[in-house]
Order: structure tokens, then C-alpha cells, then sequence
């Protein structure tokens, strides 16, 4: 367990150095979320110290870099992945949707008024306490077994947690007060309900505070879009990876040609000299003697060849 816990701290050690700001999560099932930290968020996991000085592991076993999100930030879908033990039943086949920080719809299949019980439990209870990032690869999902109990569970997936924050994931939040820690961000309520989103294909990116300082850069350049593109191969010479992400602005924007408009995303091919494009169309339709009954085919695959 030392050498377990040594690795985990490592992985918490390397989250923290990164200035992460905000979390991007994506899956085929559907999920499509965004959540924000506080600029003093911090990971924490595995073994931790007690006011007194003494190392203890509050949860074995442990599989997991948690991280408490900022109040009030989060947007978005989440499906979840497992079912979810609460007072002794079982809520399955469940989704949120969150909108400002808070859960505003949801529905499950399985015990959608427990759901909905524990969601509105107090004002708190309806906003997030944890984020916690957990390999898929995990020996508590590999065991293929429902443990009924949330603390095994959780170790089998990525997850969530609704209600209390810990002051922990605060940089010197334990000594901060109250009022403090939810001046930082820190989220209050009685209960707090971890319920699992991991797939193995769940995407997590991180937006770091270098990002955030690009981001407010480029946006003084007043561009209509910034997208993050992903590729995750270093031996290709792909322009766009295998996932891009809109971080800022519009999904398309538009653009102008011949009269005709056409909408724009990173993905299409579009002519940037639409004036140069217009006089080479033009001298085309000359040449050919085009009467405009003709259909043209444009042969180099993109708009103004």
C-alpha cells in the first residue's frame, strides 16, 4: 500500500503542476460536460496526513485523483455508467444535465424519484463536491462486480460526487473558514453521492491556466472561433487529430461566395481569396460558354480551385 499510495500521490502531483482549470469530458454515450476549478484546486488522493501529523488512508482501496470543481461552473450532460447503491436500492440508466453549476434535468429508468430525492436534498446537494478522475484499467472494474457500496464503486470509474466539497482540495482550505472556503468556491451541503461516468472511451481534457491566457489573447484578435484540435499520434502530419473541440465562439462561421453562402468549420476546405475566386469563376464560365443549365463539377475537391 506505500508503494500504491507513492504512485498516486505522483499522479495528483503531476494534476496540480499543470494549473488546470477546467475539465472537458466527452463519450459516444452521449456525455458532453464542462466543469470548472477553483484557482486553488488542488488533487488529492490515496494516503493524507491528519491534523496531528499521523498518515492514514481514508479509503482502501483507492484508485483515485479527486479534485473538489468550483460552485457554481459546470455545464452540460452526464450519463452514467453504473448503478448507483443509495439507502439500500439501487438507481440505474440515470443522466444529468447541469447548467451553471447546477443540476437543472434529469431521469433515470431505474428509482428516478430517489434521484430526485437525493438531488434536492438541500440547496447544496444539487451542486457538484468532487471530480475524480480514476484509470479504466482499474482492478475493482475488472473484477466485473457491483459491490453495493459506493466507496468500492467508485474505484471502478471515473466519477462525480453531488453535495460537500472537501476543504482538502483547497490550498489551505482546512484552515480556512467557512465563509472563506465558499468565497473560494467550495461547495456545503449534508450529503455527498459519488455516481460513476467512465467508459473507455471517455475523453477528459484539461484547459490550463496557460490555455485560459491564449484564450483571452486570441480574443482580443476578435476571432469568431478557437477550437482545441487532439492527435494523439506524433508521427502524423494531420492538420485536425481525431477529436476537435470548440473552446470559444461559434461551431461555424459564415462565408461568402458568388452569391452563394457556405458555412465554415475547422474541418472544411474553403477558399480564403473569395475576390481572386469570383474572377477565376467568372473567366471559367467565359471559356466554357456556360449558360448556367450545366452542372460543374470542381474537381480539386474544394471552393475556388
Amino acid at each position: 500500500w506505500d508503494e500504491h499510495n507513492r504512485e498516486v500521490h505522483k499522479k495528483c502531483d503531476y494534476l496540480n503542476s499543470l494549473g488546470i482549470r477546467k475539465l472537458r469530458y466527452s463519450s459516444a454515450n452521449g456525455t458532453d460536460f464542462t466543469v470548472g476549478l477553483m484557482e486553488r484546486s488542488r488533487f488529492s488522493g490515496a494516503s493524507e496526513k491528519s491534523l496531528q501529523g499521523y498518515t492514514f488512508n481514508p479509503n482502501i482501496p483507492s484508485e483515485e485523483c479527486f479534485v473538489s470543481p468550483k460552485k457554481g461552473d459546470a455545464e452540460g450532460i452526464v450519463y452514467a455508467t453504473m448503478p448507483l447503491s443509495y439507502q439500500g436500492q439501487l438507481i440505474d440508466k440515470f443522466w444529468i444535465r447541469f447548467h451553471e453549476g447546477k443540476a437543472v434535468e434529469w431521469d433515470a429508468e431505474v428509482n428516478r424519484d430517489l434521484l430526485t430525492k437525493l438531488i434536492t436534498m438541500d440547496e447544496g446537494s444539487a451542486y457538484l463536491g468532487e471530480c475524480a478522475l480514476v484509470p479504466y484499467d482499474s482492478p475493482i472494474r475488472n473484477a466485473e462486480l457491483l459491490f453495493y457500496n459506493t466507496l468500492f464503486d467508485e474505484n471502478a470509474s471515473c466519477h462525480l460526487a453531488f453535495g460537500e466539497a472537501y476543504p482538502e482540495c483547497l490550498q489551505g482550505g482546512v484552515e480556512m473558514t467557512r465563509e472563506q472556503r465558499q468565497e473560494h468556491g467550495l461547495n456545503y451541503s449534508i450529503t455527498h453521492v459519488d455516481f460513476m461516468i467512465g467508459t473507455d472511451d471517455l475523453d477528459i481534457v484539461a484547459e490550463t491556466e496557460d490555455d485560459k491566457k491564449l484564450i483571452r489573447l486570441l480574443s482580443k484578435l476578435n476571432l469568431q472561433s478557437i477550437y482545441y484540435s487532439i492527435n494523439s499520434d506524433p508521427k502524423s502530419i494531420e492538420l485536425f487529430g481525431e477529436k476537435v473541440i470548440l473552446v470559444k465562439g461559434k461551431e461555424a462561421v459564415e462565408g461568402k461566395l458568388g452569391g452563394l453562402k457556405f458555412k465554415i468549420s475547422p474541418k472544411a476546405f474553403f477558399q480564403l481569396n473569395t475576390k481572386q475566386t469570383e474572377v477565376l469563376y467568372n473567366e471559367i464560365k467565359k471559356a466554357c460558354s456556360l449558360t448556367g443549365e450545366e452542372n460543374i463539377l470542381d474537381c480539386y475537391c474544394g471552393i475556388g480551385s
